[in-house]
């Protein structure tokens, strides 16, 4: 079993986690609501190109405290007891986390054994009748300053990069950001080059997607193993890419980054600071 597991733009997996829903006899008219209408996140697990587990959450506010809400869960039936339902839960609570939120909340039926077995493990525990239930995050450590950037950067990847934010570009870069390329002399980008370099990857390649496997914050400074995907405008070929860079932040912006190699083709421009 090779599973990845990824946060998707939901426009690309709206129909296909829909589908799931109905594969498992859930009714799908609330997850229609939530990705018609909330702030949302999708959360899926794919067996090559089958859509075999997937999370639907949206942001909510609980009793004053900011937190990730869990509004369908499910996994095909075909991959139970896998760990997949585990692996999604995991990866929700990582990216609100890296939000800085305060916790996560989710809604499970009583007679629900198997889903309340997986959410007690978890840690989740009931504030109603074992039926809502909450977990709350970890205080923040001292390394508050080095959290802040990490989540900078997952909006960097996640919501300019991965799914076209392009209003958000002035609010996450500097004017003039300082780029270092694996053989080229450093230059100054300024926020109108990065929104237009941006915008032709994401039209040569309209399925790009990027996927930090780890993120590493130390002071200023944040390190991305990264993971690139998506289809050769030419050869019309699935490619995978790998790479690493470094951001140095300063006042919430990125204002200097250091890239490998980047790869060959039409995305040889692929660092994204």
């Amino acid at each position: 079993m090779n599973i990845e597991f990824r946060r998707a733009d939901p426009a690309e997996c709206d129909a296909a986690f829909l589908a799931l829903l109905d594969e498992v006899h859930e009714d799908g008219e609330h997850a229609r609501r939530v990705l018609a209408s909330l702030r949302h996140d999708l959360f899926v697990a794919r067996d090559g190109d089958r859509l075999v587990g997937g999370a639907l959450c949206s942001e909510l506010l609980v009793r004053g405290r900011t937190g990730g809400g869990v509004e369908n869960l499910a996994v095909s039936p075909d991959y139970h007891g896998r760990g997949i339902g585990r692996g999604l839960m995991e990866m929700a609570e990582g990216h609100y986390r890296r939000l800085g939120f305060q916790g996560m909340q989710l809604t499970v039926r009583a007679d629900n054994a198997p889903a309340r077995a997986l959410y007690d493990s978890l840690g989740y525990q009931a504030v109603e009748r074992r039926v809502r239930m909450w977990k709350e995050f970890a205080p923040e450590t001292p390394g508050g300053h080095a959290e802040a950037n990490v989540r900078v950067i997952q909006r960097w990847t996640d919501d300019v990069w991965n799914r076209g934010r392009l209003e958000e570009v002035a609010e996450l870069v500097a004017e003039g950001c300082l780029r270092h390329d694996a053989g080229k002399p450093a230059r100054a980008i300024s926020v109108a080059e990065n929104l237009e370099r941006i915008a032709s990857f994401r039209k040569q390649v309209p399925d790009l997607h990027f996927i930090n496997n780890d993120l590493v914050a130390d002071g200023d400074r944040v390190v991305a193993r990264f993971t690139m995907t998506g289809t050769d405008p030419e050869k019309h070929e699935r490619f995978v890419f790998s790479g690493i860079e470094i951001f140095r932040l300063a006042g919430g912006k990125i204002v200097e980054t250091w890239s490998s190699e980047t790869a060959t083709g039409p995305w040889r421009d692929s660092a994204r600071g």
